[in-house]
Formats: structure tokens, sequence, C-alpha cells
């Protein structure tokens, strides 16, 4: 069989298959949840700040107790690690390879609820509302050599000098109002704007080392913050049920 004859039949099969789908679509009055439906969805972010086309900033389940209502759970969990040689090591000479390391660690929890209006048979809007619970930490370790070629460390956790931020933990009570469009049978694109009010305590810096003679000091303070604003905005999601 040729090219064009191969070319020909998957054509063929194709419209086939998109004339099933659509007569299965056509014959189905609601493409959207029942009662007793379990969802999974992709929480997604185009074009943001670390140059990434679409960054996942988090996965939401949701269980819909009825035709109208559902429970629901956003989770999110960040770890990142990079390390950088300073100084590459010598044997002939005793100089040491010297290391510095940053790293981050966060999740996220969002218990919520939502209430769903009768829409169309493809759209769901609805309102709600969710608690998160959102902790982030930072570090940077340093190595230094000593006159007697020695490494030793120095770890500041949290640090808030020049452009650094602290870690956090923090509270917020958000409204949500968003949709969803079925645009086949349980699969769906949508959006949602997050509105409320977040408290935020600032982790404390710490700073650690096994240099001689060094004194660790008390950790220093940053401050809290408490802010009523959108919480999540530009973002759209990928869902399904199950």
């Amino acid at each position: 069989m040729n090219l064009k004859s191969i070319t020909k039949t998957l054509m063929v099969a194709a419209t086939m298959l998109a004339l099933n789908v659509s007569a299965q679509n056509g014959q189905t009055s609601n493409f959207k949840f029942s009662s007793g439906d379990r969802n999974l969805e992709l929480q997604l972010v185009p074009l943001s700040l670390n140059n990434s086309p679409i960054t996942l900033n988090g996965i939401k389940f949701r269980y819909f107790t009825s035709e109208n209502a559902a429970l629901r759970l956003n989770v999110n969990l960040n770890s990142n690690s990079n390390t950088n040689i300073t100084q590459m090591g010598v044997d002939s000479t005793d100089t040491p390879e010297l290391k510095e390391k940053t790293s981050s660690f966060g999740f996220k929890l969002a218990p919520g609820y939502e209430m769903h209006f009768s829409g169309t048979n493809k759209l769901s809007p609805y309102v709600g509302g969710e608690l998160v619970i959102d902790y982030q930490t930072n570090s940077f370790r340093e190595e230094t050599e000593t006159i007697d070629n020695k490494v030793v460390y120095t770890k500041t956790s949290n640090s808030s000098s020049g452009d650094n931020t602290p870690g956090y933990f923090g509270l917020s009570l958000n409204g949500i109002a968003g949709f969803d469009f079925y645009f086949t049978k349980s699969l769906y694109l949508g959006t949602e704007l997050n509105y409320g009010l977040t408290l935020k305590s600032n982790l404390s810096t710490k700073i650690k080392s096994d240099q001689e003679g060094f004194t660790a000091s008390d950790p220093q303070k940053n401050g809290s913050s408490m802010s009523f604003a959108p919480m999540a905005v530009g973002q759209f999601k990928l869902g399904f049920l199950f």
C-alpha cells in the first residue's frame, strides 16, 4: 500500500471516528457532572515569571455531593535546589572544592466548597469559598576555605536582606467564582478568580555555621502582613471526571 492510499485510509477512519463522537455527543443531553462524580483538575498559569510558557500551579480534587454542590481540595507541593561550584579543588595544592547551594520548599492546602448553577448543558458556573494554608521556606548555604585549607559553611535561612524574600506561613479565607466549560463528555476547560483576606507571618532569619568561634545569634523576626486582594489572576484549568 503506497503513501497516498495510507493517507486516504487514515482520513476515512478519522472522519468515521469524528462522526461517531459527534453522534454520541448529540445523544447526550448533559456533558456535565452528576452526583457522586469525582474530578481531578490541573491548575495552569500561562506566561509565568520563571519564563515557562505554562506552569503547573497545583492539582485540585473535587467530589460532587449533589447536582449543584461539590467539596474540593487544592494541593500544591514544590521543592527546588541549585548547587554551584565556586572553587575547583586542586589536589596538588591542597585546595578544596567549595560550593554554594540555594534551596526552597513549600506546600499549599486549600479545602473548600462550591455551589454550581444550572448554566447550559456544557457550561457550569459556580461560586464558593475556601480556606488556604500556605507554607514556604528557603535557605542559602555557602562554603569558604580557612587559612589551613579546611572547608567551613554558613547557612542562612529565610533571609530578608537585599532582594531576598523570607519564607512565611499564611492563612487565607477566599471567596471564589468560576466556570467549567465541557467541550466533550466529562472533559472541560475553565477559569477561576479567588478574592479574599490573607494573613501572613514571615519566618525568622536564622544563621548557622561550623566556623571556629561562631556564636549563633537570636533569630531575626521579619514581621507579618495582612491583605485583601485577588489570590489568582490569569489562571486556567483543565479537568476531567471519573
